[in-house]
């Protein structure tokens, strides 16, 4: 794939002031070097087939294949000659910022955006989201209503229309993931997958390794192998880790205290809080 090109930032897309946190682009018989950027991308693949590069995955796509990019990723495509074609939408943090209420309330939101982009490495192919034609058709619809949007600058309307694409795509994730449950003998990767969706949901609570290794109906010794098997890291480490990064979050909006962010995020007090940042 060659040298990563630069860092794409969000100035570059969005204009500024204006409210315009989504951007929806086509791009055809699409190669890309690896690159990144500071916005969170969905790629949906629409027509043709290539090879999709995230991190040290390498992953052969083809129609209806969805993946979300988190910020700070790197990946490229293969596809030059193949007509590989990918929808690209474009979502500067303010879109998740400000419809955060709506996006945590969508059943499949964190496994989509969060848990499989975070096992991406370790499950490869397995378990990302795959569009079927009558999801591809409103995809498209959705996609010409956005463009509609945005060449008349209607981007409050705009937002709300990817919203609305969002959380179908998200739907679609949870359904897809619970027929993954009932079809299968409820493989190791799926089991995690629930643990991780159990502690992102419960923060505030006490995780005990108990607890979890009875929601992934393993032991405790069970669940610590194959958690560092997928995340490289126990489950204890992942928890603070999340609960860290959660509370930065919410301490840059300013709109609470130390000790209710702390308590918002599991820990006792603040104290305990900053001991880990």
């Amino acid at each position: 794939m060659g040298e990563p090109i630069l860092y794409c930032r969000s100035k570059e897309y969005f204009r500024p002031g204006k409210k315009n946190y989504v951007i929806a682009l086509t791009h055809k018989n699409y190669s890309i070097h690896m690159h990144s950027h500071e916005f969170i991308e969905i790629n949906i693949v629409t027509s043709g087939t290539g090879c999709h590069i995230i991190e040290n995955a390498r992953i052969n796509v083809k129609v209806g294949d969805v993946f979300v990019i988190p910020s700070g990723t790197m990946h490229g495509y293969e596809g030059k000659k193949t007509g590989l074609c990918v929808l690209h939408i474009l979502l500067h943090e303010d879109f998740v910022k400000g419809y955060g209420e709506e996006l945590s309330a969508t059943p499949g939101y964190r496994t989509l955006f969060d848990i499989e982009p975070l096992l991406r490495p370790s499950l490869r192919d397995k378990y990302f989201l795959h569009a079927d034609l009558k999801t591809m058709n409103y995809i498209n619809s959705e996609l010409a209503e956005m463009i509609e949007a945005y060449t008349s600058e209607n981007y409050v309307y705009q937002n709300v229309v990817a919203l609305n694409l969002i959380c179908r795509l998200c739907t679609e994730m949870d359904k897809s993931m619970n027929a993954e449950h009932k079809s299968t003998d409820e493989s190791s990767e799926l089991q995690i997958m629930k643990v991780l969706d159990h502690i992102s949901d419960n923060l505030p609570e006490k995780l005990s390794a108990r607890k979890l290794a009875d929601i992934a109906n393993m032991s405790v010794s069970t669940l610590n192998r194959h958690f560092i098997k997928l995340l490289g890291t126990t489950p204890g480490a992942y928890i603070i880790a999340k609960r860290i990064e959660t509370a930065n979050a919410l301490m840059e909006e300013n709109r609470y205290s130390k000790t209710e962010v702390a308590h918002m995020c599991g820990f006792y007090d603040s104290s305990h809080m900053e001991k880990y940042m």
